[in-house]
């Protein structure tokens, strides 16, 4: 089975963190490639785990996505993003 997904990029003090928004999951590393092959790992577990107890079929529709034959598609799209500069106090 297949799912197109988004990797968000974010770098911080202390390394970088991979996120993908349609399934809610992040990951960290110490470089770019090591914090997205994490988020791939904790996915790949997530949905072994999701399998083997029986709730794949319940959990896509909770994320926003639809299984179809060998396909899962995300009905939520990034369409977007800014920064902003917010009074915080």
């Amino acid at each position: 089975m297949e799912m197109n997904i988004t990797i968000e990029l974010w770098q911080g003090e202390n390394g970088f963190v991979a996120k993908c928004p349609e399934l809610e999951l992040a990951a960290p590393g110490k470089t770019r490639e090591e914090a997205r092959e994490n988020l791939l790992e904790i996915m790949e577990i997530r949905f072994q785990e999701m399998v083997k107890l029986g709730q794949l079929n319940d959990s896509l529709p909770e994320r926003g996505s639809e299984k179809h034959d060998s396909t899962v598609t995300s009905q939520v799209e990034l369409v977007g993003w800014e920064k902003r500069l917010v009074k915080v106090a």
